[in-house]
């Protein structure tokens, strides 16, 4: 598996080489273009526009039929990127990309499965929590993904999963070395296109995190709302339990203390999207996203939040879970 990815990675270096040299097309069937959904029907789009729920029921459909044509009819051409912020693999153009998937998709198991069980934005920026069956990859991955589009394509796409869901086998036969591991994820390249009531709410949120203020980030939560860290395994409902649990982790959590006190980049509308975040060095982690849930005033009824728990700090890791009980 390690020789496969060398190659891979090899692939997509000459594809990224001559991409400028020639055109990497797009143009598929009408039949490609808007194949009919065959994963389960799970998604909730509440808090996604009709647009954008339209546009990730094509891309998924195509993921789960195998269709490379159809997945890459998605992607801008050429300026797509798309990272894996949790095994480390970067692809800066549409023609690397393309390389990836022409090579990957057709060794995915008869009946694999991609498909979407939140979706939080709309057409120009959202945040997807995704199911990857075991089939595609040798495990079942769940990710929260980052996903900026501009003229009804994907321009910039960036996972985020624990890894510590699948077999230590598996994960090291995915994850790149750390020397060719990608860290720059093109976020000002591609610029935020979040509404201004997502903006200001994610961005009082993650300076009170990093500022250690408990109180402040508790009080930007609704009455009911619920907290949810999918690497701890934890969910915590209601806003005073919220901020009693926030008080108790904030030092250590990757996304508290130490972290920066500036979003990495935000996404979404002023019902739902959240943002990326930079962990602290104190944890050991690199990086994670917040999926967030907001009511009309911009309060956050709903945040999940998922980062690499195999790079935490192993005492840290504990620490927090631990603390994850109410004294």
């Amino acid at each position: 598996m390690k020789r496969y990815l060398i190659g891979l990675v090899a692939s997509c270096c000459i594809a990224a080489a001559i991409a400028s040299l020639q055109g990497c097309g797009s143009s598929v069937s009408a039949q490609e273009a808007a194949p009919t959904p065959n994963y389960p029907q799970v998604a909730d789009t509440s808090a996604a526009t009709a647009g954008a729920a339209a546009f990730f029921s094509g891309y998924f459909a195509a993921r789960s039929q195998h269709s490379v044509d159809g997945i890459m009819a998605r992607f801008s051409d050429p300026r797509a990127t798309f990272y894996d912020a949790t095994v480390g693999w970067g692809f800066d153009n549409f023609a690397a990309l393309k390389a990836i998937f022409a090579q990957v998709v057709p060794t995915w198991g008869v009946g694999g499965l991609s498909y979407p069980t939140r979706i939080l934005g709309d057409e120009t920026s959202a945040i997807v929590a995704l199911t990857d069956t075991k089939e595609l990859f040798g495990a079942e991955i769940r990710t929260l993904s980052a996903v900026d589009m501009k003229n009804g394509k994907i321009v910039r796409w960036v996972d985020y999963w624990d890894s510590r869901t699948i077999p230590a086998s598996i994960d090291a036969s995915l994850r790149l070395p750390p020397a060719q591991f990608a860290t720059d994820f093109k976020e000002s390249q591609v610029g935020e296109s979040a509404s201004v009531l997502m903006k200001s709410t994610a961005n009082a949120l993650q300076q009170a995190l990093a500022a250690g203020d408990a109180q402040s980030a508790g009080a930007l939560f609704s009455y009911d709302a619920v907290f949810e860290d999918m690497t701890l395994r934890t969910q915590v409902s209601g806003k005073a339990a919220i901020t009693r649990y926030l008080a108790r982790v904030i030092v250590q959590a990757p996304y508290g203390v130490g972290s920066p006190s500036i979003p990495r980049h935000v996404l979404g509308s002023d019902k739902g999207g959240g943002y990326e975040w930079r962990a602290s060095q104190l944890s050991g982690g690199k990086n994670g996203i917040f999926a967030l849930n907001l009511d009309a005033s911009g309060a956050i009824t709903r945040l999940t939040t998922v980062y690499d728990g195999r790079v935490v700090q192993s005492a840290v890791l504990q620490s927090l879970a631990t603390l994850g009980v109410e004294p």
